[in-house]
């Protein structure tokens, strides 16, 4: 092209790469520019200025619209000849469509834009090298360990990474390039944070090692997730491990999948072998058990909860628990089977199952003992009263006097019977325990026959207790007589008192017996021993293993409602042909400070001075020899059959009420409000051989004025009812 003139001459190559037939039209410096395209006519320009100025050939690649408006890429390479003046004279040009090797670069770098946005949406590290460990490539997802992109690609990894200034010296990207093997493994990096490293060789079509591409992802929640379930589980372990149950996880085919300690000791004590995984679970199920074991097994397999208590052997009951296991999609995937020891919730169920069956009897004992004293209280008063008479022939007073001591024999057994059914009423008062039997001792050594040997052992100088120190020394003498029976050939019999204590962490040896400290005494003898058929039977009343005529059956049955009464535990230990134990608990005592014994009375019946008592009592018997015997002490008795009764009646001139408390259609307590808002000041005694779950105390509280108990003597009924004129104060 001439630079003056602007003509210009374009080769056919030129014309078609312009889209333009070879001669078609005219060329010229200004239809050349016209087809560059816009956005290039500037830096296209600016190439052929700065070679006019510089004279030195400019190369640009540029774009041009062909007529049909069609832009094509074309390489543009021109050089300025100058004329003798040195003045530019023609530009000499050259272009070369590169249109296709511009598509094909464009569409290149959009495959590695989405290809590097790709990789940048990847929550992982990604960096690429090359072998001598310059940065090709890597994502920005360096979790805070490196730069930006531009600021590293080129650099060396270990700098730009690790800041150090060579090779790493744990580098897995070196062994890489040597083996050719791909690299993977979980990294603790300082600080804590864990990773997942692979390092995987990119090789050439030589099969040389060309890129090496290092990938780490951040596994440090996982790692923690799998350290916070794994101590878990171990948790889960020592919890199991630490229970009295045995489990063990069991799938379909039988094979043990996981066990507890409390199961491996198990399968080492009764079988001697040790648990393991995978093995089949008949291989530790007593052959006599296998059928019923697979049975159970297949019923849960089927989605039921077995549970079954079977006794496996020399007296041991276990419990077994058959419990199905089932998948987050509700298949069943195995059993899981546990086994209790229950040996001891059964010897407890025995003993209660044995208490409650003697407080049945007790209960129906006890409402016995009741109608007793009635008939007793009868016989007894009008036995008493002809005794008075002078001229009694000599046979008649026999007589009477016989009636009187069969009456207080049948009393003492009436006595037995409420002590059985804890329906006595006890004298409590603080008693020393050993002193006690240290009594109770001496008087055995004058009854006990010298073949046999007494012995006592006392842990500590003195046990106070709160009890009725008449009824221990009867547990004492019952059971001290008990074991004389059981040592016909003689033997010992061994007493001991001491003090025991169960913190919350002992286990009491009977169930409702709470921690603490109690007072504990142990009679021993070396007899025959009870068989364990008769233990079960032990303490009900009326039975007995002796001869007929020897015994009544009541004597441990007495012991048994006695130390019940005084919230106390009794228990017995025993071997056949070897000897017996008995081992009694009882609370000890909070106040400390004796208390004076009462002094039974006895003498002649109290002469009244013609006061006015009210007599109020369901039974005629009783009701009528209550009345012959006040009356004929110059008293002024009136009866009522019941409290409704009474209540009818006058009570103005009443010095005394003297009633039953134990009555149809009104009790005495109820009664005792009534008269108390009818007449404040009038006393009442009570009248009881019922059962009672409270003392003479509780009575007076009650605001009685005292109680006497049936049977009584016309002595002890004077007695009560003078001192309650007198407004003297007794105790029972």
């Amino acid at each position: 092209m001439d630079i003056a003139t602007g003509d210009a001459i374009w080769s056919d190559e030129f014309f078609r790469i312009c889209g333009y037939e070879p001669g078609s039209i005219e060329p010229s410096s200004e239809i050349g520019f016209q087809i560059i395209h816009p956005d290039d006519r500037d830096r296209a320009a600016e190439a052929v200025n700065k070679a006019v100025e510089t004279g030195r050939p400019y190369d640009i690649e540029k774009r041009i619209v062909r007529p049909d408006g069609t832009v094509r890429w074309v390489h543009s390479i021109g050089e300025i000849t100058y004329d003798r003046q040195d003045q530019p004279k023609t530009l000499l040009g050259s272009f070369q469509d590169i249109t296709e090797r511009k598509q094909a670069e464009e569409a290149l770098r959009q495959s590695q834009e989405r290809f590097e946005d790709m990789l940048s949406l990847v929550p992982d590290m990604i960096s690429i090298h090359d072998p001598d460990m310059n940065i090709v490539y890597s994502n920005w997802n360096g979790f805070g360990a490196v730069a930006e992109e531009k600021r590293i690609t080129g650099t060396k990894c270990y700098n730009a990474y690790r800041g150090f200034d060579d090779v790493c010296p744990d580098c897995q990207a070196v062994r890489v390039l040597q083996t050719k093997e791909r690299f993977q493994e979980d990294v603790e990096l300082p600080g804590g944070t864990w990773v997942d490293l692979r390092v995987i060789p990119l090789l050439g079509r030589d099969g040389s090692v060309e890129l090496v591409m290092e990938w780490v992802r951040d596994i440090t929640k996982r790692k923690r997730a799998e350290e916070a379930r794994r101590e878990s589980e171990e948790r889960m372990q020592a919890v199991l491990d630490s229970t009295h149950h045995a489990f063990m996880l069991i799938d379909p085919s039988l094979k043990i999948k996981a066990f507890n300690q409390p199961a491996a000791t198990n399968a080492r004590h009764v079988f001697g072998e040790t648990l393991c995984n995978g093995q089949s679970i008949l291989n530790y199920v007593l052959p006599s058990h296998e059928d019923s074991f697979l049975e159970y097994f297949q019923q849960a397999m089927q989605g039921e909860t077995i549970i079954v208590e079977r006794e496996v052997q020399n007296g041991f009951w276990f419990s077994f628990a058959f419990n199905p296991i089932s998948s987050a999609e509700r298949e069943i995937t195995g059993v899981c089977f546990n086994s209790t020891d229950i040996t001891e919730r059964k010897q407890i169920e025995k003993q209660l199952t044995q208490q409650e069956r003697l407080a049945a009897v007790g209960q129906l004992a006890g409402g016995i003992a009741h109608d007793f004293n009635n008939l007793l209280a009868s016989i007894i008063l009008n036995a008493q009263m002809p005794l008075r008479q002078s001229d009694l022939t000599s046979s008649t007073r026999d007589a009477l006097n016989t009636v009187l001591e069969e009456s207080h024999r049948a009393a003492d057994l009436v006595q037995q019977i409420l002590d059985f059914s804890r329906s006595a009423i006890l004298d409590v008062a603080p008693v020393d325990l050993v002193a006690l039997v240290h009594k109770s001792v001496t008087l055995l050594r004058r009854t006990i026959p010298e073949h046999i040997r007494i012995s006592t052992e006392m842990g500590l100088p003195s046990c106070m207790i709160e009890a009725d120190a008449t009824r221990i020394h009867q547990v004492l003498m019952n059971l001290a007589l008990n074991a004389r029976d059981a040592m016909p050939q003689g033997g010992d019999l061994h007493i001991q008192v001491k003090q025991a204590s169960f913190t919350e962490h002992d286990a009491p040896p009977w169930p409702r017996m709470s921690r603490g400290s109690w007072a504990c005494v142990t009679v021993s003898d070396t007899g025959t021993g009870i068989t364990e058929e008769m233990q079960d039977h032990l303490f009900e009343p009326f039975f007995t293993t002796k001869d007929p005529g020897q015994g009544t059956g009541l004597g441990l049955a007495q012991v048994y409602g006695i130390v019940k009464q005084h919230q106390g535990f009794i228990g017995v230990d025993t071997v056949v042909a070897e000897g017996t134990t008995f081992t009694i608990y009882l609370p000890l005592a909070e106040n400390m400070e004796e208390l004076e014994e009462a002094s039974a009375w006895e003498g002649r019946p109290s002469q009244g001075q013609g006061e006015t008592i009210l007599v109020i009592e369901d039974s005629k018997p009783l009701r009528a020899a209550i009345k012959s015997g006040l009356g004929s002490l110059d008293y002024h008795v009136v009866t009522a059959i019941n409290g409704y009764e009474a209540l009818e009646m006058s009570l103005e001139g009443l010095d005394l009420v003297l009633t039953d408390m134990v009555m149809p259609k009104m009790n005495g307590d109820v009664l005792l409000r009534e008269l108390r808002r009818q007449a404040p000041q009038l006393k009442v005694i009570a009248m009881t051989g019922h059962v009672l779950d409270i003392d003479v105390e509780d009575l007076k509280t009650d605001g009685f004025t005292d109680a006497i108990l049936k049977p009584f003597s016309i002595q002890e009924l004077t007695s009560v009812v003078r001192n309650a004129l007198d407004d003297t104060a007794r105790r029972l």
